[in-house]
């Protein structure tokens, strides 16, 4: 898309900008990288100038002049650094700092501080060098969460940059702060707006709508920022705020084969002026894509890449010096034109910066100088999270933003070169000829008052027409183009349309006297009241709660209204057919559906909403040769197509209701003749082709078939004693382990030249090959955790596998020895395929990938930005995918593109198996839920509306329970099984790091975040059973569960899906566990058994009174000492689990009020504190006990009646009446 140079501004007065006046930028928020605190801030900045490396490789040593050893003095509180910046249009150069309070530093109440040169805290400046007292917008309450600081150049005011509560940008510019460090909104920007200093949006704006990462200020004052859009997967945007607070003129979001050759998954957003690209100065963004080091030149004039550098403006950062590292962390362009970037080593953690410089030629980038690592000074931990840029000092010093060990933002120095000077400032004209000019308003002007307008800001009349109008006055203007507030250059001519009044005019669509326009009047004023009159009658629709009272408030239409409704209809109809000429046209009878209140006459019980359509787990069967395709699904069943996939129909007869289907095998030759899996019910077979299904005699998750002979099947579940053979079509089932010792095996393939050799996969024990029909097990080595493996159909020597987390590797010697080969970008691969030359990979986050070289190189194909789950080859070379969220596809070997498959069908299904849902507290409508195959899956709308919230960086299709820090939202965890170990995102859920620990083949089940200190508590199954503890945000676990007086290394082996941290004393944890109930006082370091009456499952402490606390396990226990005894309160439930994860709900309201979900029964709801229960099931749907089986339960903060209930079959439900 190309975006007119008019709409920037760019007027550059050179009486009042100094020659050698540098640009600022801010800084942004980055992904943690196994660092002691994730959301530690290292805040870089610089005001557009930095050091020349290819002339002197010395800067990246510490400088020891600066400050006390190269460290600068540090604040005396706890804070945490957001964005550095110098104005260099000040003769001292001194340094602001934009810290906040909070451990992440995302949220408020935001401090300013000011240091002098030396390093020294500026006590001139606010309360001995700091200050509070800027606008205000600096809200103590999370309501914003600053990011980006940058100078104003003309006034040497500061402009801030962030995230508004909810999602949005907020944009405020300040006055220069006064002696006393008050800061105050400069009224000048946005004067019109709203608050006369602050311009904001919100998320619904296209392109950059969530937090930007980056600011810089252009000498004619225009504000631009960057950083990644709010979709998944995200984008690359940026907008410009004009010199008067106009956020209109300038929006561009990247996408993949537009300008960015990478793709999405766009972080960062550090944005500084380059004036030294003498074809055409530019603006450089820095930041990754997918954590590779990034940059991009953009021409301001389109809003594209600058072809002028690179061909694209675009290039990816390679490694360096073979280290490796994490996302960039700084970004500058220098006086010379070249780019400074380092990265953080992480193979030294905490310890070390790598750092090159990239010259900017004027039609390319050229190579990279490096010179080497710098060990951060003692004392100094930096902080892994943010893409910020150097703060460059006026002799040359990069400075760079860190914390003591006690949490105390510093500054520490890197030797620089003096020599260089700044990248200046937008000159005049820099996007073609003259300065930026907003068109003004002129209508109802006279046409030589106009002009005299246009002349006096530097614009011309240009064309001028004459039409007849009833509403403007003869000899005034109609109507202008460019219309009022385009940026055009000056110069440019502004063309007039001047009324002759209600008469004849020259250029009219009107004809004879008075009628020029009347027809059109007439049209619009009719097609008004009809609009006026359905815009009434949907607000009466709309006032309606429930469907049966949108039928109500239809029939409450009057007759007199029906007939009127009726005529205006028609009228509006006929009217229709004219629209068209002008432009314009009509929908009629649309009625949106409103959202409902508890308590306002909304609904009772409780209704499904969604997610649809339901994950794709087993492989898609095909015979070409009758055009028949079988496709299983989570919770769906089976669907099945005898027309190559034209259509589809369901075949369920016999099935489980509401069945997961977890592998699906077809005879070959016989497409009769299937077998499926479900989860929880066994092994099933038709003969039929689906009309019928009988069985019920095992169940797994694994299935594969011998394509030799349809009597011999292998399945998979995970441990030892679930790999089992049948040899009589699924009649009788035996072991075939041996060798395979504690292995989890979910991956299993046959060759098909010879159905003796198998290959296995495990979940942290590596591979397996067997020589003898399964007989025996040997290992081969692969990696520890393989996913998938594929025996090449053509070759039976050559052996793919997929790993989690390293791609892809191949053997040539059938499987003695593995090599890795290219991978796709995502290195987790969930299934392969190969047809013809062409090797398919499904991936974790970007769907389907290829390769036409056997592995070396890959390109993304285009099907689904999710989960690839499995892929099938047919007899004809056929392509079949099963995703997590997209449904399935095909692609058949002559065409290039995918067909969606049974979508009709797919779509209208709400069966994706749930596990856990939760709730955003920054964000109520914000909701989070976990999977069996479908992923984790988000919703910005209450249920209403879902997508996949995995894409960026979440590998696992099985998340388990989701746990929000409670003090920053932002920052959420989820476990996942398998060897996924636990994942972090900082931004809410939109990105995601995978943070391993413990055995490969750990599963995290539960997670709870410390209300106080932010530790975290995961509880694990696998080969290390127990409950492990993290106090660096998850970078690094412990494992806690120590039997008391026990010596190192013996524990208890706690196994429980759950852990919980009183809310009111966060040293006290409770640990549920299936011999009993387990307490610690002192947060961890020791435990003691307070019940041992039963398995227990999951704990709730009382929002109000920490005193009482709730048990759920095969019953409901209460205590009201503080857990130190426990009795049982099960009146009126039925004897059934109590759900895992949110089992109970406590209205904060009303602490009688309880709500339970029970694994076999449903929800239950106690008025009483829990001495009688009663149950509130209207409305779930289903027919077995799987329907109404919770596995979730969670409550809306800020309207408690509001209730989520996650279910095996049917997702998730909902009631806004406390099921009522």
């Amino acid at each position: 898309m190309k975006f007119p140079c008019r709409h920037i501004a760019r007027a550059v007065c050179p009486a009042v900008v100094p020659a050698t006046l540098a640009t600022e930028i801010g800084r942004a928020p980055m992904r943690a990288k196994a660092l002691r605190k994730a959301a530690w801030l290292l805040a870089l900045s610089m005001a557009g100038a930095g050091i020349a490396l290819a002339s002197n490789t010395s800067w990246f040593a510490v400088d020891t002049t600066y400050g006390t050893n190269g460290v600068s003095e540090a604040l005396t509180s706890t804070s945490y650094g957001r964005s550095n910046a110098v104005d260099h249009s000040d003769v001292n150069h001194r340094v602001y700092s934009l810290v906040g309070a909070h451990p992440s530093g995302y949220v408020g109440p935001f401090t300013l501080t000011r240091r002098l040169s030396s390093g020294a805290i500026d006590t001139a400046f606010g309360a001995s060098g700091v200050t509070t007292s800027f606008a205000n917008y600096n809200d103590p309450n999370s309501v914003n969460a600053f990011d980006a600081l940058c100078i104003d150049p003309v006034t040497h005011g500061l402009v801030l940059a962030g995230e508004v509560k909810g999602g949005g940008v907020i944009v405020e510019r300040l006055l220069p702060p006064d002696a006393n460090g008050v800061a105050a909104l400069d009224t000048s920007f946005n004067p019109n707006g709203g608050t006369p200093g602050v311009v904001t949006w919100t998320k619904s704006r296209p392109c950059l709508n969530v937090r930007p990462r980056g600011c810089t200020v252009l000498g004619d004052r225009s504000i631009f920022v960057a950083g990644p859009d709010g979709s998944a997967p995200s984008r690359l945007a940026m907008d410009m705020v004009s010199a008067d607070g106009d956020p209109s003129g300038f929006t561009f979001c990247c996408r993949a084969g537009v300008v960015t050759p990478t793709g999405d998954n766009w972080e960062g957003g550090s944005l500084e002026w380059n004036s030294s690209q003498t074809i055409n100065p530019n603006l450089i963004i820095m930041g990754s894509v997918s954590h590779n080091a990034v940059l991009y030149a953009v021409d301001p004039c389109t809003g594209a890449g600058d072809a002028n550098v690179n061909g694209n403006g675009f290039l990816s950062v390679p490694a360096i010096d073979g280290h490796t590292y994490s996302d960039p962390i700084v970004g500058a362009v220098q006086g010379d034109g070249s780019i400074l970037l380092a990265l953080l080593a992480s193979d030294s953690l905490n310890a070390d910066l790598v750092g090159w410089s990239y010259p900017v030629m004027p039609n390319a980038w050229q190579t990279p100088t490096a010179p080497g690592m710098v060990t951060v000074p003692a004392g100094v931990m930096l902080a892994g999270g943010s893409y910020p840029a150097p703060v460059r000092q006026a002799d040359g010093t990069i400075l760079v933003g860190a914390e003591t060990a006690t949490n105390q933002q510093v500054l520490f120095a890197l030797q620089g070169d003096a020599a260089l000077g700044f990248t200046v400032a937008a000159p005049r004209g820099f996007c073609g000829t003259g300065m930026g000019v907003k068109v003004p308003d002129v209508v109802n002007e006279t046409q030589s008052e106009a002009t005299t307008t246009f002349t006096s800001i530097g614009l011309t009349t240009g064309t001028v027409t004459q039409q007849s109008s009833r509403a403007v006055t003869s000899g005034h203007v109609i109507s202008e183009n460019p219309a009022a507030g385009t940026w055009v250059t000056s110069g440019a001519a502004v063309s007039l349309v001047i009324s002759t009044g209600s008469g004849t005019g020259g250029s009219s669509g009107g004809g004879g006297n008075g009628g020029g326009g009347s027809l059109d009047w007439l049209l619009l004023s009719t097609l008004v009241g009809a609009c006026a009159w359905l815009a009434l009658t949907r607000c009466q629709k709309t006032q309606a709660r429930s469907p049966d009272e949108s039928r109500s408030a239809q029939l409450m239409i009057s007759p007199i209204q029906f007939r009127a409704k009726f005529i205006l209809r028609t009228l509006v109809s006929v009217i229709s057919f004219a629209l068209p000429i002008t432009g314009w046209t009509a929908n009629l009878g649309q009625v949106s559906s409103g959202s409902t209140k508890s308590g306002v006459g909304g609904p009772v019980g409780w209704r499904s909403i969604g997610p649809a359509p339901p994950a794709i787990e087993a492989n898609i069967a095909a015979d070409a040769r009758s055009h028949t395709i079988y496709i299983g699904a989570t919770g769906g069943g089976v669907i099945k197509s005898t027309d190559g996939g034209a259509t589809f129909r369901a075949v369920n007869t016999g099935l489980p209701a509401g069945g997961t289907i977890s592998g699906l095998v077809m005879a070959p030759g016989n497409p009769n003749v299937v077998y499926v899996n479900t989860q929880f019910d066994g092994l099933y077979k038709t003969v039929d082709g689906g009309a019928h299904w009988t069985g019920g005699s095992w169940g797994g998750l694994t299935l594969v078939m011998d394509p030799n002979n349809p009597d011999v099947m292998y399945g998979a579940s995970g441990p030892i004693d679930y790999l089992l053979k049948t040899t009589d079509g699924g009649a009788t089932w035996s072991y075939v382990a041996d060798g395979l010792g504690d292995a989890l095996v979910f991956a299993i393939a046959i060759d098909p030249h010879n159905s003796n050799v198998l290959y296995a996969g495990s979940a942290g024990q590596g591979a397996f090959k067997s020589a003898d029909a399964g007989t025996t097990w040997k290992p081969i080595s692969i990696d520890s955790n393989v996913n998938v493996i594929l025996v090449d159909p053509d070759n039976s020597s050559v052996v793919y596998a997929g790993t989690d987390g390293h791609g892809v590797f191949r053997s040539t010697n059938g499987g003695r020895s593995f090599v890795r080969i290219g991978s796709p970008r995502v290195t987790s691969i969930l299934s392969l395929a190969k047809s013809g030359q062409t090797l398919y990979a499904g991936t974790a986050t970007q769907g389907v990938s290829e390769s036409i070289d056997g592995g070396r190189t890959w390109k993304n194909s285009q099907v689904s930005s999710g989960l690839g789950n499995v892929l099938s080859v047919d007899s004809q070379g056929s392509v079949y995918v099963g995703t997590n969220f997209d449904g399935a596809f095909v692609r058949s070997v002559s065409d290039s593109d995918w067909h969606r498959l049974g979508w009709n069908l797919l779509k209208r299904c709400a069966c994706q198996e749930g596990d856990s849902i939760a709730i955003d507290p920054g964000d109520h409508n914000h909701l989070l839920l976990t999977t069996n195959g479908g992923g984790l899956l988000a919703s910005n709308d209450g249920g209403r509306s879902w997508h996949d919230g995995g894409t960026e960086g979440l590998t696992s299709n099985g998340p388990r329970v989701v746990a929000f820090d409670p003090q920053d939202a932002r920052r959420v965890y989820t476990g996942s099984v398998w060897g996924g170990g636990l994942y972090r995102s900082e931004d809410g859920g939109r990105h995601w790091q995978r943070r391993r620990f413990g055995p490969a083949d750990i599963t995290v089940y539960g997670i709870a975040v410390d209300p106080v200190d932010h530790s975290v508590y995961a509880t694990t199954v696998g080969n290390a059973e127990g409950l492990w503890k993290s106090t660096d945000f998850g970078n690094s676990f412990t494992r806690i569960d120590r039997a008391p007086s026990a010596p190192a290394g013996v524990y208890l082996g706690f196994s429980g899906p759950t852990v919980t941290v009183d809310p009111h004393n966060h040293a006290t944890v409770y640990f549920p566990d299936n011999g009993g109930l387990w307490r610690s006082q002192d947060a961890g370091r020791t435990w003691v058994e307070v019940d041992a009456s039963g398995n227990f499952t999951s704990v709730t402490v009382d929002p109000i009174d920490s005193s009482i606390v709730y048990a759920g396990g095969y019953s409901l226990l209460k205590s009201i000492d503080g857990g130190a005894t426990f009795t049982p309160k099960s009146v009126g439930l039925p004897f059934a689990a109590v759900a895992e994860t949110g089992s109970l709900q406590i209205d904060p309201r009303h602490p009688n009020v309880l709500y339970l979900g029970m694994e076999d029964g449903g929800v239950f709801k106690s008025t009483d504190a829990a001495e009688t229960w009663f149950p509130i099931n209207l409305g779930f749907g289903g027919t077995t006990h799987y329907d109404t089986s919770i596995t979730g339960l969670a409550m809306d903060p800020e309207e408690p009646d509001t209730l989520y209930a996650v279910t095996y079959y049917h997702a998730v439900y909902k009631t806004v009446s406390g099921g009522r």
